[in-house]
């Protein structure tokens, strides 16, 4: 079928003219990536995995001395540490994990030798990487498990020196403070996410009705949806508002209910150290794979002239138009739905400026398309229910 190019006087970026072509797209790979959810690093079949155990936490005093000279090599290393962290927390997304210092990019623990080791702590790298740890922590939290009087509800650093005599606590907000082996395990403890298996709780099933009663997000058409048995995370849009798109996070409270922690995260710049900040014992694992602010601004005005468009070249038929559409754009992707005949056309904006749509068989098949033309592609536009 020849391409039909037309002028567009939308104002989607680099849409004049637009290209409206229209191909089978074929799909042989499954793309339940991005419906069942996986880590931000992989597209693998399987959902994040939480064993639903305690992390072993490994404590014991070493051979060496607390001396006045270690002491003062640990209030160096406060300092380094404070000034890594800052130069590296939003490219690393730093979080903390267990207690610990953790790059959600890396998916690793930071290495104490990462941020010390060429700061003239008068440490030796050996000595860095076999008996310092770094923590990221509430200051309230190592009063509570020191039985100390230590007030602070956001996370700060803690440079930790482990030594014959306990291990060695340096932070900006407190004194340095000597914690025992268990002590300093019930410390770590305090922040483990092995809160139950995480899981997707079909529409119709008891908590699913309870998770999406508590966001009030029964009618929205839901995006993702994890849960384990303390945390559980939404993101959804309204059929009738595609722009109105929510990415919530909830908790049981006290009674066995859900309740709110965060319904904003859709607007924020890095939503998972967001809800880190928030609640540091969430398994990050039932976040969704993408970021949505990181998409920009998502498009509807725009999509009447483009259903015009495509109207007035026959692709889209009275039938098609008979219930209305859902139809939505971000980024380079624009897609439509027509509900009475669940059509779907998936757009994207090439290189050269302009946009040519695609036929696409359903859901799986359009995340299929839009993974072969971007990494990252805003998934969350689709109609997913």
């Amino acid at each position: 079928m020849e391409n039909n190019e037309i002028e567009q006087n939308g104002k989607r970026r680099g849409t004049a003219p637009v290209i409206i072509g229209f191909v089978i797209v074929i799909i042989i790979f499954a793309s339940v990536y991005f419906i069942n959810h996986k880590s931000e690093n992989t597209k693998e079949i399987a959902l994040p995995e939480s064993s639903g155990d305690a992390m072993e936490i490994q404590v014991g005093a070493s051979d060496i001395a607390l001396t006045d000279t270690n002491k003062a090599a640990m209030e160096k290393a406060i300092t380094a540490v404070n000034e890594y962290f800052d130069e590296n927390k939003r490219e690393q997304r730093l979080v903390s994990e267990y207690a610990f210092l953790y790059s959600y990019r890396d998916k690793d623990t930071v290495s104490p030798s990462a941020a010390l080791s060429d700061k003239n702590t008068g440490l030796t790298d050996d000595e860095i990487n076999k008996y310092i740890d770094i923590l990221y922590i509430r200051p309230e939290d190592m009063g509570i498990v020191s039985g100390q009087e230590i007030k602070g509800h956001d996370l700060a650093l803690v440079t930790v020196l482990n030594t014959k005599d306990g291990y060695y606590c340096v932070s900006d907000f407190a004194k340095p403070i000597i914690l025992s082996g268990e002590q300093y395990k019930n410390l770590a403890l305090r922040y483990s996410f092995a809160h139950g298996d995480i899981r997707n709780p079909k529409r119709g099933e008891d908590e699913n009705t309870a998770i999406l009663k508590a966001c009030n997000m029964e009618n929205y058409d839901i995006k993702h949806i994890a849960c384990d048995d303390k945390y559980a995370v939404v993101v959804g849009n309204l059929v009738a508002d595609p722009a109105d798109i929510k990415e919530v996070a909830l908790t049981i409270n006290g009674e066995g209910d859900w309740e709110i922690v965060n319904d904003s995260l859709a607007q924020e710049k890095d939503a998972v150290m967001t809800i880190n900040a928030k609640c540091p014992d969430m398994d990050l694992g039932l976040m969704p794979v993408y970021n949505i602010a990181n998409f920009g601004e998502i498009d509807t005005e725009d999509m009447d002239g483009i259903i015009d468009d495509l109207a007035g070249l026959g692709e889209i038929t009275d039938k098609d138009s008979a219930d209305g559409f859902y139809a939505c754009g971000c980024g380079r992707f624009a897609f439509i739905e027509c509900l009475a005949t669940d059509k779907e056309l998936l757009g994207y904006i090439g290189d050269d400026g302009k946009l040519q749509f695609n036929k696409t068989a359903d859901l799986q098949s359009s995340i299929s398309y839009m993974l072969q033309l971007d990494d990252d592609p805003p998934v969350f536009i689709l109609k997913f229910e």
